[in-house]
């Protein structure tokens, strides 16, 4: 339901521009335009949600290395 307040918002801003957009008068370009905005959005939000669990993991993989590496073993519970 988001890429519907999302493309109204995008409708509204066009009437008070006053520009001529045919398109914005077919229902069928309207359907995609509102299916693309919803698409995008959900993928931004994944991508993201994907960049930062790798950042995480990559921080625990260093912290790992910088353990194991001199034999500290400080933060792993287990030597070898």
């Amino acid at each position: 339901m988001h890429f519907i307040s999302r493309s109204k918002v995008f409708l509204d801003e066009e009437k008070k521009k006053k520009c001529n957009f045919p398109e914005l008068n077919e229902e069928d370009w309207l359907c995609k335009l509102m299916f693309l905005a919803d698409i995008t959005a959900w993928q931004n939000q994944t991508v993201l949600s994907i960049f930062e669990q790798w950042k995480g993991f990559a921080s625990k993989l260093n912290i790992f290395f910088c353990d194991v590496t001199p034999n500290l073993y400080k933060y792993s519970t287990f030597q070898t």
